[in-house]
């Protein structure tokens, strides 16, 4: 009994150990050109995302062919041509290597849908790569309606109490 108990106290050790060690990276790449007006004047990619754990993310572009601009949205914009500075809960510049974009440290909550805008300054455009990592597993698109927890874990039970109902009347 007691190298059973030991046994399972070790295999939630190393599970929670490689949730906390297991931070999540995505890249991706895209351009600016042809993309719609971000205020009805600066061409720009929007890239819906959201994270799988709340705490610190960061997201830069880590290449591009023209000095970029980062906006970062809560939800999903409706309309870039009427979007403007103020709009956004955090943006950069220049904080990233040499032209490129860095948003450092934005604590994100988890299944909450955002968005990333690169945009050039002055209007530029081209392609670029950016990166998006942090302390969750980042997910590219919309969030996808989930079953809450709770409904899960009471429809196990339920199942549950159903087989052990089924097996006590056969017995």
């Amino acid at each position: 009994m007691i190298k059973k108990i030991t046994g399972l106290l070790g295999i939630l050790a190393i599970t929670a150990w490689a949730g906390i060690a297991n931070a999540g990276l995505i890249q991706y790449s895209n351009t600016n050109v042809g993309g719609d007006l971000w205020n009805g004047t600066y061409p720009a990619d929007l890239q819906p995302f959201y994270v799988s754990a709340s705490g610190s993310y960061s997201m830069e572009t880590i290449s591009g062919s023209f000095d970029t601009y980062l906006f970062l949205y809560s939800g999903i914009p409706s309309s870039l041509p009427s979007l403007s500075f103020g709009d956004e809960i955090a943006y950069n510049d220049d904080g990233g290597a040499g032209l490129l974009s860095l948003i450092s440290g934005f604590s994100l909550v988890e299944n909450i849908q955002y968005s990333l805008l690169t945009r050039g300054f002055g209007g530029a455009t081209g392609s670029f790569t950016a990166q998006i990592s942090g302390v969750g597993d980042i997910t590219l698109g919309e969030v996808a309606s989930q079953v809450p927890e709770p409904a899960s874990l009471a429809l196990l039970g339920l199942g549950l109490a159903g087989l052990g109902f089924s097996r006590r009347k056969k017995a």
